[in-house]
């Protein structure tokens, strides 16, 4: 299973979308706010987190439970298979930019997913409904970040950039809603799925054009082509 995981993330992390061998990812600027906002908030969340539970549970209902039970699923693993497939009918209605954008969102949720995993088993936090130790950070708030911010990175102008980072702040309500995770879970995963999409830039341009190692795909009203070159 590990290795069909990692053969399917370095193809991932290989495409891009000209055979001029481009840049795939022109801005790579790291917004440095991710992390002078978020860590501190992080950090100031921890006393907040029982405080914002009782709050978030003694506000429930059972119009609620059904909205929140769906919403959560924005935000998981799911998403990947999401990715995939919006990639497949991006290629078939021919819009190479929903292509690049559903790439970018798989791969920066690829990205945030291993970083979540190992962080779960070495901090052991309890979550709040006590199922089990492996609470903090939010994995369905870092990928939900990672995703749909993604989308507001390649669809950047106007009002439509704010509307897609609505998403993922639904996501991580919905993980307190549920009482799966803590305050500070959902802060932590949204800092690195926020990270995780430079990171994913960062690394696609660099294993295309440092190591040569990719497939170049090329989308027109003409047809499509690809070439794999090593």
């Amino acid at each position: 299973m590990f290795r069909i995981f990692l053969f399917f993330s370095l193809i991932l992390f290989s495409v891009s979308f000209s055979q001029e061998k481009e840049l795939l990812y022109d801005n790579q600027e790291f917004n440095k706010n991710i992390l002078f906002v978020g860590i501190p908030a992080i950090i100031l969340s921890f006393s907040l987190d029982r405080e914002v539970n009782d709050f978030v549970q003694s506000n429930k209902s059972t119009v609620q439970d059904r909205f929140w039970k769906n919403i959560t699923y924005l935000g998981s693993p799911y998403m990947l298979g999401v990715g995939v497939f919006g990639m497949s009918i991006s290629y078939i209605i021919e819009n190479k930019k929903l292509m690049k954008s559903f790439l970018l969102a798989t791969q920066s949720s690829v990205i945030s997913t291993m970083i979540v995993l190992p962080l779960k088993y070495i901090t052991n936090r309890e979550r709040p409904n006590r199922e089990d130790r492996y609470s903090f950070p939010s994995a369905h708030s870092a990928i939900a970040f990672s995703f749909w911010g993604s989308f507001a990175d390649v669809y950047s102008g106007g009002v439509i950039k704010y509307i897609f980072y609505t998403v993922p702040v639904l996501v991580a309500y919905s993980r307190l809603y549920l009482e799966k995770h803590w305050l500070s879970d959902v802060i932590g995963g949204a800092v690195i799925g926020l990270s995780s999409i430079y990171l994913s830039k960062k690394l696609t341009n660099f294993l295309s054009l440092r190591f040569r190692i990719g497939i170049f795909i090329d989308i027109s009203y003409k047809g499509f082509g690809a070439t794999y070159y090593f």
